[in-house]
Formats: C-alpha cells, structure tokens, sequence
C-alpha cells in the first residue's frame, strides 16, 4: 500500500482550500504527518516581511503554501497540485490552517475504517505524529 494522503492548506479552518497537494506515497502520521511537524511546527505567518524577519515565518496563507510545496517536492513524482473538487479516498487527510498566525493542523486517517475519522485538531507544535 502506498500510503498516499491530501493535504489542504487553508486561510482559516471553515475556509474553502487555497491549495490541495496529493502525495502518493508516505502519507501517514509517521511519515508526512511527522515531516510537516518537524518543518513547520515553530512557523508564524505574517503580514509583510523586513531584513530582519526570522526564517520560520511565511507572509501570508500563499507563501506558505509555496513553502510547503518546495519542502515536499524532492523528485518527480510523488506531490502534486490537485484541483480541490478532484480529491480521490486517500488514506490520510491534512488541514493546514492558520490560527492566531501560527500553523493548526486536522489530521484525519481511514486506517481503522472506510471513512477518514479526525484523530487531530490543533497546534501543529502538539501534534503527535
């Protein structure tokens, strides 16, 4: 089995999806949830940017979403910009959101059904992938 997971990253948590990524491969809570977790964990977004901006930020919901493609995106294949209305079952779902300009995160999976259950809602810091 491949593993494979969306992951829509969105402005607030009940907003429509500004982008949904598919990965075909890795995508359970130990494998993408674990990498996104480790990358992005400590990230504010924020509203314009300086010379002096920390690393770990993105300015707004796009360049983050950009980020978040770059650091996924290591060969060909593998992660793919998807339509939102062309989303397929997968085995594992994220949601990106943003709250409080930090990183939120839903984490849902169908290991144990036929039918993704939310087993995470909240700080992507808390997260325990």
């Amino acid at each position: 089995m491949s593993e494979s997971c969306n992951i829509h990253i969105k402005e607030n948590k009940n907003d429509t999806q500004y982008i949904t990524i598919y990965k075909h491969q890795n995508g359970s809570f130990a494998g993408v949830g674990k990498q996104l977790k480790n990358k992005f964990k400590s990230y504010k977004i924020v509203n314009g940017i300086s010379e002096e901006t920390p690393k770990q930020i993105a300015n707004g919901i796009g360049c983050f979403a950009a980020q978040v493609v770059t650091f996924l995106k290591t060969k060909v294949g593998d992660v793919y910009l998807i339509p939102s209305n062309n989303i397929g079952t997968e085995e594992y779902e994220y949601i990106l959101y943003v709250k409080d300009n930090k990183i939120n995160i839903v984490a849902s999976s169908s290991e144990s059904s036929e039918n993704l259950e939310i087993m995470y809602d909240g700080p992507l810091a808390n997260f325990m992938a």
